[in-house]
């Protein structure tokens, strides 16, 4: 009989919002926070810190058009990566302050920075820039979920991600590069939000220059939530905010475009 040829399925590195709808998205009960103007930023707990990016099996590579290896491909990773899976170069000092576990947030510098914060992750080296950026978290998504085998292909980015060869790549990482991290493990596949959540406030300092995200739970009358978030979504736009970001309580973290996470 002819062979099978395995085709992986779409999916995006990182989970990703849809548009709010007030006609189709009941958002009673919600948990609302600032849509941060800045780059969103994965980080793997560290485990890629000062590994070859050419040894990373969930490193975006390859030119989408091309199919050749990208001409600006940073060299080492920092364990920091964009939505599309391009490592972003940071300095030691902040890389520091970031936990032995995986975190999903965005790097920003406050309101109308955001071009400023884009091209700072862009360079090849760090600078004192730096010490003005901010990792507002807002997730710890198992890596499980981030790993699993999928295609992501864009106009930036062609990635396969192969379960087993990651978890080869695991298994050769020196022990003691998983001992601090498993301290930390969070990978359990359906962890809702809210637990999510609280974990992070347990783990995170609540100053300095990594921090847990703000959020407000909305009402679970859904006429009142309704008229919550349009006067939250108001204030924030007249005070320069770019958004808001909602997300459903007993959501679970998935590598798609979902309607249980959403911006407005």
């Amino acid at each position: 009989m002819p062979s099978t040829l395995f085709t992986p399925a779409r999916r995006e590195f990182l989970m990703q919002p849809s548009k709010y709808s007030p006609q189709r998205d009941a958002v009673a009960g919600y948990f609302v926070s600032e849509k941060l103007e800045g780059v969103r930023a994965f980080w793997d707990g560290g485990l890629s810190r000062g590994r070859l990016t050419t040894s990373i099996p969930y490193a975006s590579k390859l030119n989408p058009r091309t199919r050749e290896l990208k001409k600006r491909l940073r060299p080492v990773a920092t364990g920091l990566w964009t939505a599309d899976a391009m490592p972003i170069t940071a300095p030691e000092g902040f890389l520091n302050q970031l936990p032995c576990m995986p975190l999903d947030g965005t790097l920003w510098a406050g309101r109308g920075t955001a071009k400023r914060v884009k091209a700072l992750c862009l360079r090849e080296q760090p600078d004192k820039s730096w010490e003005d950026i901010e990792y507002a978290v807002f997730g710890s998504p198992p890596l499980n979920k981030v790993f699993q085998d999928g295609l992501v292909i864009n106009s930036s980015t062609l990635l396969t991600l192969n379960e087993h060869k990651i978890q080869d790549w695991f298994d050769r990482l020196d022990a003691g590069v998983l001992e601090d991290y498993l301290y930390f493990d969070t990978n359990e596949e359906h962890m809702p939000f809210e637990r999510e959540m609280a974990l992070l406030r347990n783990l995170l300092p609540a100053d300095g220059n990594v921090y847990l995200a703000g959020h407000r739970k909305l009402p679970i009358n859904i006429g009142t939530a309704t008229a919550a978030l349009v006067e939250i979504y108001m204030k924030t736009i007249t005070s320069g905010g770019a958004g808001l970001l909602l997300r459903q309580p007993e959501s679970i973290w998935e590598p798609c475009r979902t309607r249980s996470f959403l911006t407005y």
